[in-house]
């Protein structure tokens, strides 16, 4: 892979993806936890079928994970900004980008991520087994609970 030495890639789908791709690694630092690679994977692959289908040009720029949350950023060459929207909003944090004019492939594409960060909480992000708790801002599985007694 082109920038390996700046990317965490844990998780093989993810890995296989940009060894298929290497143009189309991130070219800021991104790291996918090994829990979340089926996720990803599935989004990085609906978000190039979109392209190819379409014409227009997405780039994923950064995938990470941010406060517990899977955040996967992309640059879209389409004129289809709206206003900010909020993604989603917890008691610690705040995920805005701009909205998408609908029917537009940005819509389409802030579908797929979506769904991808949806699906990402399902899951242990240590090891991809459905996630049963919350261990500080990380949702895993009892086996990866570290401390007892946390919340659901």
């Amino acid at each position: 892979m082109a920038n390996e030495s700046k990317h965490g890639w844990s998780a093989p789908r993810v890995v296989a993806f940009f060894q298929a791709h290497p143009e189309r690694a991130p070219p800021t630092s991104s790291w996918v936890p090994q829990g979340w690679d089926e996720p990803v994977a599935d989004a990085l692959i609906a978000l190039l079928g979109i392209e190819l289908a379409s014409g227009v040009v997405i780039r994923v720029t950064q995938i990470k994970e941010k406060f517990g949350g899977l955040r996967i950023y992309v640059d879209i060459e389409e004129d289809s900004l709206g206003e900010y929207e909020i993604v989603k909003s917890t008691p610690i944090s705040t995920h805005i980008r701009n909205a998408a004019t609908p029917g537009s492939i940005r819509e389409q594409a802030h579908a797929i991520i979506d769904r991808a960060a949806e699906r990402a909480e399902l899951y242990c992000v240590r090891c991809g087994a459905p996630a049963t708790c919350l261990d500080g801002y990380y949702r895993v599985c009892d086996a990866h609970r570290k401390r007892k007694g946390r919340r659901p």
